[in-house]
């Protein structure tokens, strides 16, 4: 069969791909919805013979750091 490619930027799509927010995320929680997520989505994709392909930017350029600190930052202070 012929398959479809659907390129995902991990990068700005990580929250969705995890499937949401859910406040219940305690103790592992996180990790047995984001499976069972992932399961629906790859059901869904063959069935519609879809095969996605992720791409990340896996480095943290120099020039970057300054700023990604800056973001870590104001994400603990919402946590917080």
């Amino acid at each position: 069969t012929h398959l479809n490619h659907l390129i995902i930027d991990v990068d700005t799509t990580l929250e969705r791909l995890y499937g949401g927010f859910y406040p219940d995320w305690l103790a592992g929680g996180e990790w047995s919805h984001l499976y069972s997520y992932i399961l629906s989505l790859l059901k869904t994709c063959q069935e519609l013979s879809l095969c996605l392909i992720f791409c990340f930017d896996g480095t943290l350029y120099r020039s970057g750091q300054s700023q990604w600190y800056y973001e870590q930052l104001q994400h603990r202070k919402k946590v917080n």
